[in-house]
């Protein structure tokens, strides 16, 4: 058994149990956002065929005369794979960072086109050698200053390192490192690869940013209410840490909000509307802030949020209650629904202790609860029927 097959084992090995593996594992797991998943796995997908295929490619190298014939098919079909993986890797990257499904349809439709492109173009080098050549022993000599080749390579990660540039202050930090690491190690093996063609790193360091963004995907989840789909306590939680533990004095606007009557809710229409009510409020409250904002529920039927002080949180609340009226105007449910809250501003590195700060602002949210059913003459806010 040769050297040359050894090694072309070794390197296909690790990135083809990795991919089956997180395929297996992700395909059947819950998941909040299902439209992500599906970006996921078909990322796992393409750059499963390519590995394969750039496996197949270097079986051929070593029995070039018996197997020659099949190299047309099999780089054809490798660069179709390895450009949709690529190009899918941005898909990923720019829907992490902006997860608009409409957005990223579009992207989807350039990448297939982007890669349907590159395949003809590897058709018509067979005959042309524009693209690559070939040597005695059907080992691809690319043309390295083609401006087309190097184009349509390294396109991608140029496009995600623009997205996430422009991104930087928008958008959390966590999904911005993901990216940027993603986008690295995926162009780091490429660029190895074209220094060094023997080095055959291109999908194994790919594979590895597959299997970060998946831990990252799944440490996500767990951090998502299932009910809901806002941030759960444990989000909270790792939230207050990080307050907690800064040394740098930030203010924070953060509020505690209430829903009203869900209790009478689940009683008069039992507990799948008094899901529906927790499930419209915290898809009200997600409609109004930024992705950069902080919001989770609580508990029960308290939600937290969380904004930069320069956030104006008065403007926030007065889109909420807006969007409260325009659910209840529409009146797809058989009773209305209404918050109480309270807020104050929180300060980072400054001895104020978050656990006083949260019964201080939870304290103000009853006395606002409490002020409403004084206004209404017993019961807070407006009647759920």
């Amino acid at each position: 058994m040769s050297a040359y097959f050894l090694d072309s084992l070794t390197t296909f090995a690790g990135p083809f149990f990795v991919l089956v593996l997180v395929f297996i594992d992700y395909v059947y797991k819950y998941t909040q956002d299902k439209f992500q998943r599906k970006i996921f796995l078909a990322l796992v997908v393409e750059t499963f065929i390519a590995v394969i295929f750039n496996f197949c490619y270097r079986l051929i190298l070593i029995q070039p005369d018996r197997w020659g014939g099949l190299i047309f098919a099999v780089l054809v079909i490798y660069s179709l794979a390895s450009s949709l993986a690529f190009y899918g890797c941005l898909v990923f990257i720019d829907y992490l960072i902006n997860p608009s499904v409409r957005r990223s349809r579009k992207w989807l439709t350039a990448s297939v086109l982007i890669a349907l492109i590159q395949g003809i173009l590897v058709l018509f080098n067979f005959k042309y050698g524009f693209y690559f050549t070939f040597n005695d022993r059907l080992q691809m000599i690319p043309e390295f200053l083609n401006p087309l080749r190097i184009g349509l390579k390294y396109l991608p990660l140029l496009l995600a390192a623009g997205i996430i540039a422009v991104s930087l202050n928008k958008f959390p930090r966590a999904h911005i490192y993901l990216a940027a690491f993603f986008s690295f190690f995926a162009g780091l093996g490429l660029l190895i690869d074209d220094l060094c063609a023997a080095a055959n790193l291109t999908w194994p360091c790919f594979s590895a940013a597959l299997l970060y963004c998946y831990f990252f995907i799944i440490q996500s989840d767990s951090k998502i209410d299932s009910l809901t789909g806002i941030g759960n306590r444990h989000s909270f939680n790792e939230f207050s840490d990080s307050l907690n533990r800064s040394n740098v004095q930030e203010s924070f606007a953060i509020a505690m909000i209430d829903m009203d009557h869900l209790k009478e809710i689940n009683d008069i229409y039992g507990h799948l509307q008094g899901d529906n009510a927790l499930r419209d409020m915290s898809s009200i409250i997600k409609s109004c802030i930024r992705n950069s904002d902080f919001a989770a529920r609580y508990g029960g039927d308290e939600f937290i949020l969380a904004v930069k002080v320069e956030m104006d949180i008065e403007t926030i609340f007065k889109r909420i209650q807006a969007a409260i009226e325009n659910q209840n105007g529409k009146k797809t449910r058989p009773y209305q629904i209404s918050i109480s809250y309270g807020y104050d501003i929180f300060t980072t590195a400054s001895g104020q202790s978050l656990k006083d700060f949260l019964s201080h602002i939870d304290e103000l949210m009853y006395k606002n609860k409490a002020a409403k059913r004084k206004e209404h003459g017993g019961y807070e806010g407006r009647d759920p029927l």
